[in-house]
This record gives structure tokens, C-alpha cells and sequence, in this order.
């Protein structure tokens, strides 16, 4: 089977053989649209009054992958990279969508710029047949660039293009460069404790006035970050020149600073020819504080879809990360020996793991570090045969179909036992087009296997030495979906891959007590008979057979307690699984497909129900919501035992609280229609024990 490689993702929209009218060197004729924002960019935008300045005119459609890939870098690297005064930035809607519709759709970027509606027609004259579709046009009104599809590698060239044909009238001053000193391991990080030099070269735009002489003032907000030397003056700027200032800037970071992005603003005001006022501007820029311990390889070196669903399932978790990709070349072995953990997400060629980089990863791997990779293709390179076959056990059996996408626990008691996962094609790459069956050499194990084309295993993993697993799928395309209630959220799916990576089997050396606390009070309708008791299996419950632990509700309502002294010579992890009954939370083996691992310290845990079941939330299960054409919401979710009835509570607000009033149904189905709108967007499930 052969495999597909994009240069650019798009998606194709059906308006026949449409050959772009407007052309490289045209000049288009004038137009008025519809603006969904009157109350930001007035009720409509003409073309022709903005004579003067550069057009960019980007078109899309909220149901189109790449364009909401493209989306952000619509608003960061084009709309607050380019000065207003020169610069005008446009969406034009190609689905002639209402004005609520693309309001609530892309604002979830925090975009500025205006969306155009009721303008689809344009897109047969401007247009291809494929989106993201972006023209710019110059001062004068003639096209200078026309350009389909979307790649961060096109963002610079259509940089350049604006850059060449914008005219401002001050300078435009930006960071350029930004150089530490001060570290005291030398990575180039401000770490906690550290004090930091940070020298700033600024360059002034190639189409702008010269700046004459800039002042600077650097703050930080950051409760992390304290200045120690915040201003700096530059020297005349022409147009296209870069500089430094004469003092460096300098920061201290607190010893018990965590791992965070710390937000710097640099206030510049720069006088210029022709004013007798300095133009002032305010520049931000993110620092690193510490070093995470997890780090996300993207091979293809562009950030899209891939990496940024990681980032999001790492953040649903709290956790934070690095990132290497974007066009930093192939990572060494001293990098990645950084970070504990590497997360390598594969592209779309058989360079998913060049040569240099399987030497880098075995030595990361013989060293100890955790490394879980993801490719449906780089077992595709004999060259690196090897290095697979040593490092994860694993060979390739054959690619599969398009419609093997759905896999299964290789084992009930492996990392995914009792679990599905699902993947589909996204961001317009078909990135599941041909996923592989593994052959698992002596020494792998097998965590995956497929369910569709036959079986087989689509995942496996090493124990020897340091845990290392293989994915012969790509990672990012996981999805949850109602018809395979144990399928995983790429979120659910790392931190399952969490669990297992870190898992240990230590002893104790001298006695531990450890002191429990569950916090049952959202069930306020709960009447308690027998009260609760921790329950499981282990040395202090009964030998290895399953016993219990009473626990007493503590002077708050809800809160209940007990405490555990594990004694010399006990293994200390243990598996603790809870089900609800009329006696409180009893031991159950069977109901749950997916136990923690309880992690036994010197502290006050609260003990989480398994996320499969309960989504961290004791009394609220987990909402699966589907849209079904236009404003149709579909909302199902999980029954409860011993629940009776269900509150569905829904408001704008992701963080609202549940209250009588955004009560919208109480009701003992499991699921609920209605039509979504601007003031019902998140929604929340509260099972009830008995009617009030």
C-alpha cells in the first residue's frame, strides 16, 4: 500500500473545477460583505476602501481540519505581527454560515480580525476548489500572492510577501533574538533559584521609519520572577537592521518557582523623523521557568494538529511540557537526556526516526529514560530495523487497510486491559491511512492488538532495562466514541501510558502511615446505611485477600477518614477499586474495567474513582456531547448505580457552578437533546441517589 505525504493540509470543497479567476498580478474587482462582529469591525467590509493598505482574504469553513489548524497562526503571526495601520486581515466564510455560528465557533481562538458572511460566492472567482485558500493584495489593489492549503512552513514566505509591499509610517520594532547568560547548569534555562542576564536584539520592520533612539522597560507579573535590572536604551534602528541595547536586562527566579511559562512585556518608545511624539509600543514574550519533566517530539517539524492534541491532553492533565519541532532539526541524544520522558510523535514518511536520531533514542533509552513512540511508517526504513528490534522488540508484519481503526487491551491486566482505543483520519492528512500490524520479537510484549483485518498486535512494549513502548498507529487520530464505551481519549490514553511507565515495586524499609480522605459530600441526596469503608486486596487488608478499612465521616458532612501503617517489608503498590452502594464505597472487582494504582505517601490523597467510570468527579459522570447538524446538541452519558435520577446543567460559562438556575432537564434517562446556543455551551451530570 502505498503512503500519503502532504506538503500542505486542505480540505477540498465540491464547486466543481473552479480555476482561480483572480491570479497572481490581477486586479480584483471591488466587494462588500456582511461582518458577524458590527459592534468591533462595523456592519460591513468593502475591498476598495482599503486601498492603501495590504489585504490578506482568508477563506475557510469551520467544519475544515487545516483551517482551524491555520487558525491561530491567522491571529499570532499575521493580525498582531502586522502594524494596523498598513496591514488589514479578513476570513471569508465559504458556507455562508450565520453570524452566531462563526461567532461561537472561532472564538475559541481569540481572533480579532473580521469574519465576512454571506460572501460564499467569491470563492468561485478567488477560489481553487480547496481550503484554506489565502490572497494578498498590495496597496494598490493587485494581487501578490495567491496560496492554497496551510503548512507552518508557508507562514515566513507569506511574511515576506506582506513585508515587501507594506508601507508604515513609524518604526516597528520586534525581538529578534533573546540571549542568556547567568544559568548555572548552562541549558539555557532560567531555573529556580538562578539568577538571569537576558540580552534582547530588536529589529526594525524593512518597510518602516528609522527609529532614532528606543527606550525600554521589561516587566514580569510572573509571582516567580522578581527584576533586578529592567531598562535598557538602543541605538538608531534603520529600516531592516537589528540591535542590542546597552545594558542588559536581568531577572532572579524564586528557589520554589515552578515549572511555568513566565509572560515578559517590553515597553518600547522610540522617536522617529516627522513626529514630534514617540511611537510607543508594548512587545510579550514567554520565558521558560524550570525544565518539565515530559518532552513531545514532532518528526514532521511543522507544529499542527499532532502536537497541539498532545499539548491538550497533557494540559487536560495540569501537566506541563516541551515541545521540540517546528523546524529545529533532529534532536541529539544530550537533549533528550534532558527530560525523563519522551513522547515521539511520527509524520508522514519513512524520516520519522532518521539514523542519528535511532542512535540518540537507544542511548536515551539504555540510559534509563521513557520513551513511548508513535509512527505508522518509520518501520517502513530498513535502516532502522535494527534499532527497533532492539529498543522496542518489535518488527513490521505488514501495513493494514484504512478501516483497521479500532484496537483492544492485549491483556486484562496490561496497560490497556479492559480498554479500547479508536482512530480516525484528521487534519485533512488521512494519518491513519495505513497503520501497521507488528511482529512482537522475543522480549516485547504486546499491549494492543487490532480487533478488525484479521487481529494482530498494533502496540507493544519493553521491560528490559528501561520501559519503552512502540505505537504502529498514529497516537493523535484516538478518539472517544459512545459506541465503544471503553475506548480511550488520547488524554485517558497517555495517562494510562503514564501509569504503567511509572510504576515501581518498592518495599518499605520502615513502617509508613498513610492517612486517606474521601470527600462524599456532592451526594448530598445520599442516605448512608453502614457507613464507608476503604476496601482492597493486599499484606495489611487480609494477607492478599480482599478486606476492608472502617472510616470515619470527620466533622464536616461528607468527609470521611481512616488511616493505614504499612509495616516493614510491604510492597507498597496496591490497587484499590470502589463501586457505589447503599452501604457507601465497597470493594467491587467486576464493574470496573480499570483500576488505579493508589500512590502511598506521608500526606492527605483524596482517592479518585477510576476515570473510565466517574471522570475524577464522584457524583458526576462522565458527558459525551455530539452535534448533529446545525444547533442540535445530543448529550448521553454513563448510569450511575444506585442513581435514580440525573440533573443536566448547562450555562456559557466552562467553570459555571451547578444551580436551580441553569437547571435544564431532571430526568432518569441517560441522555438529552436540545439545541445549542451562545448561553448553553458546557454542560454537567449530577446523579441523584432519590427524588426531593
Amino acid at each position: 500500500m502505498s503512503r500519503l505525504s502532504l506538503s500542505a493540509l486542505l480540505c477540498v470543497l465540491s464547486i466543481g473545477s473552479a480555476v482561480a479567476e483572480y491570479s497572481v498580478g490581477s486586479v480584483p474587482p471591488d466587494f462588500t460583505c456582511a461582518t458577524t462582529r458590527p459592534d468591533l469591525h462595523g456592519s460591513s467590509w468593502n475591498l476598495y476602501s482599503q486601498r492603501g493598505k495590504v489585504v490578506m482574504i482568508n477563506f475557510g469553513a469551520t467544519w475544515c481540519g487545516p483551517c482551524n489548524s491555520e487558525f491561530p497562526y491567522l491571529e499570532s503571526h499575521y493580525e498582531q505581527h502586522f502594524d494596523p495601520e498598513g496591514f488589514e486581515l479578513v476570513h471569508v466564510d465559504v458556507d455562508n454560515a450565520s453570524a452566531t455560528t462563526l461567532n461561537n465557533w472561532w472564538q475559541q481562538y481569540g481572533i480579532t480580525f473580521p469574519l465576512l458572511m454571506g460572501c460564499a460566492s467569491l470563492f468561485g472567482s478567488y477560489g481553487t476548489g480547496y481550503i484554506p485558500h489565502t490572497l494578498i493584495i498590495d496597496p494598490q489593489g493587485i494581487v501578490r500572492g495567491n496560496w492554497v492549503g496551510f503548512s507552518t512552513g508557508d507562514i515566513p514566505v507569506l511574511q515576506s510577501i506582506i513585508e515587501t509591499y507594506l508601507v508604515i509610517p513609524h518604526p516597528v520594532l520586534n525581538i529578534s533574538q533573546q540571549v542568556f547568560s547567568g544559568d548555572a547548569n548552562g541549558d539555557g534555562r532560567a531555573d529556580p533559584g538562578e539568577t538571569i542576564n537576558l540580552a534582547l536584539q530588536l529589529h526594525n520592520s524593512g518597510n518602516a521609519l528609522e527609529a532614532l533612539g528606543t527606550t525600554a522597560s521589561l516587566s514580569c507579573l510572573h509571582p516567580g520572577i522578581t527584576m533586578v535590572s529592567n531598562s535598557s536604551t538602543y541605538p538608531a534602528l534603520p529600516a531592516g537592521q537589528s540591535g542590542y541595547g546597552d545594558l542588559e536586562f536581568s531577572f532572579s527566579v524564586a528557589p520554589d518557582a515552578p515549572v511555568s511559562w513566565a509572560d515578559f512585556t517590553l515597553t518600547l518608545s522610540s522617536s522617529h523623523s516627522g513626529s514630534g511624539t514617540p511611537w510607543i509600543t508594548e512587545l510579550t514574550f514567554p520565558v521558560r521557568i524550570g525544565r518539565p519533566e515530559r518532552l513531545i517530539v514532532d518528526s514532521d517539524g511543522a507544529q499542527d494538529d499532532n502536537e497541539n492534541w498532545a499539548l491538550a491532553a497533557y494540559s487536560q492533565r495540569g501537566l506541563e511540557v516541551d515541545l521540540w519541532g517546528a523546524g529545529q532539526g533532529e534532536i541529539g541524544a544530550t537533549e533528550l537526556a534532558r527530560y525523563p520522558r519522551v513522547l515521539w510523535l511520527g509524520g508522514v514518511d519513512q524520516a520519522d526516526v532518521s539514523i542519528t536520531e535511532a542512535a540518540a533514542l537507544a542511548s536515551y533509552v539504555e540510559g534509563g529514560g521513557k520513551l513511548l513512540l508513535s509512527s505508522q511508517y518509520a518501520l517502513d526504513n530498513p535502516q532502522n530495523a535494527q534499532f527497533f528490534a532492539e529498543t522496542f522488540r518489535v518488527a513490521l508484519n505488514q501495513n493494514l487497510t484504512s478501516s483497521s481503526i479500532i484496537l483492544a487491551g492485549a491483556t486484562p491486566d496490561g496497560p490497556f486491559g479492559g480498554t479500547n482505543l479508536v482512530i480516525t483520519g484528521s487534519g485533512g492528512a488521512a494519518n491513519n491511512q495505513a497503520p501497521d500490524r507488528l511482529t512482537v520479537l522475543p522480549g516485547g510484549t504486546a499491549c494492543l492488538n487490532w480487533t478488525q483485518s484479521g487481529g494482530g498486535t498494533g502496540g507493544v512494549y519493553t521491560e528490559e532495562g528501561s520501559r519503552a513502548m512502540f505505537l504502529g498507529f498514529p497516537l493523535e487520530a484516538s478518539r472517544y466514541y459512545a459506541s465503544y464505551p471503553a475506548s480511550l481519549t488520547m488524554a485517558q490514553f497517555l495517562e494510562q501510558a503514564d501509569a504503567w511507565f511509572d510504576y515501581t515495586d518498592p518495599v518499605t524499609t520502615a513502617p509508613i502511615e498513610v492517612h486517606f480522605s474521601l470527600d462524599l459530600g456532592c451526594l448530598d441526596d445520599w442516605t448512608y446505611a453502614g457507613g464507608v469503608s476503604l476496601s482492597g486486596t493486599g499484606p495489611t487488608l487480609g494477607e492478599g485477600q480482599p478486606g476492608s478499612i472502617s472510616m470515619t465521616e470527620s466533622q464536616e458532612p461528607g468527609q470521611f477518614e481512616a488511616s493505614v501503617v504499612f509495616p516493614v517489608g510491604v510492597t507498597l503498590a496496591q490497587e484499590y477499586r470502589f463501586a457505589i452502594s447503599a452501604d457507601g464505597l465497597v470493594w467491587n472487582e467486576e464493574s470496573l474495567p480499570q483500576a488505579r494504582p493508589l500512590t502511598l505517601m506521608n500526606d492527605v490523597p483524596v482517592l479518585p474513582l477510576p476515570i473510565a467510570n466517574w471522570n475524577d468527579q464522584l457524583c458526576r459522570p462522565e458527558v459525551r456531547i455530539q452535534l448533529f447538524g446545525g444547533a442540535v446538541v445530543f448529550l448521553e452519558w454513563d448510569a450511575v448505580p444506585g442513581a435514580t435520577l440525573y440533573r443536566v446543567h448547562g450555562a456559557a460559562d466552562p467553570w459555571f457552578t451547578p444551580s436551580p438556575s441553569n437547571l435544564l432537564s431532571q430526568q432518569p434517562a441517560l441522555s438529552l437533546g436540545m439545541l445549542l446556543s451562545p448561553e448553553l455551551r458546557f454542560f454537567t451530570v449530577i446523579a441523584v441517589r432519590q427524588e426531593e
